[in-house]
């Protein structure tokens, strides 16, 4: 058995610039920057076969690079506490497209469509359930910390594996898949 999940990883100079806020909020568990990502659809603990098949999915996909955008920082809460702390990304025509196609490809390699919807996002860090307050202040104020251009275009994508830790999941990029054409082609497809 593999745990599995499909996504963008991050630049350098992304990494670098997440990093460089990731402190100031008391009680979080933060990411490793080498574990930065963007998910394009989790799959779950699957047998090796499986895994084999969803590879040979993705290597079929066929699609233009991204353009990622930041949209500043964000978190996801539950009952009006904070669970996560991430960095929202713009849902550009190009990033949903390959998430469409990416889910396409794992769905007809058997596959269950994915329920939830695509919400774009770099986790930063997870906490126990917090107050919304304080993630709010952190949020506003580190937002003006992140440099201005967070923008880049993705030439692929990742298969990953995880291994669940004590000291948290290790991540190991699998197989990536390139991103070619150009957006233009896109548009005329």
């Amino acid at each position: 058995m593999i745990r599995l999940f499909v996504a963008i990883p991050m630049p350098q100079q992304i990494t670098e610039a997440l990093q460089s806020i990731a402190h100031g909020l008391h009680g979080v568990r933060w990411v490793p920057p080498e574990n930065y990502h963007l998910t394009l659809r989790f799959i779950g603990e699957v047998h090796n076969g499986d895994a084999d098949d969803y590879d040979a999915a993705l290597s079929q996909v066929n699609a233009p690079p991204v353009e990622i955008n930041s949209e500043g920082l964000g978190f996801f809460d539950k009952k009006g506490k904070v669970h996560t702390l991430h960095m929202k990304v713009a849902k550009t025509e190009s990033l949903v497209h390959l998430q469409k196609k990416v889910e396409s490809a794992l769905v007809r390699a058997g596959l269950s469509p994915e329920p939830r919807k695509f919400s774009p996002h770099i986790t930063l860090a997870r906490m126990k359930p917090k107050p919304v307050e304080p993630v709010q202040k952190y949020c506003a104020e580190r937002t003006h910390h992140l440099p201005k251009d967070m923008a880049f275009h993705a030439t692929h994508f990742s298969l990953y594996s995880s291994l669940l830790t004590h000291n948290g999941s290790i991540y190991t990029q699998e197989v990536d898949y390139p991103l070619m054409g150009s957006v233009a082609e896109m548009m005329h497809a």
